[in-house]
């Protein structure tokens, strides 16, 4: 497959600026969770909507490589 995002496609990352805006949320969550233990534990349940989030996030901004 070819990703296509530099000419402004959806490629196999989707968007450029989706993947922008996965990687700028992705900086702010480890800010947070650094800043925060009790944050840091909800993102290391497997079970918990920050993790899925993250896993999101992840996804968007770095593809199956993230997985």
């Amino acid at each position: 497959m070819e990703d296509t995002t530099a000419k402004g496609g959806k490629g196999v990352l989707g968007s450029g600026a989706d993947r922008e805006s996965a990687l700028r949320e992705i900086e702010s969550i480890k800010l947070d969770r650094i800043a925060n233990p009790t944050i840091d534990a909800k993102y290391n349940d497997p079970r918990s909507a920050e993790r899925a989030r993250w896993l999101e996030l992840h996804q968007k901004a770095f593809g199956k490589a993230a997985a």
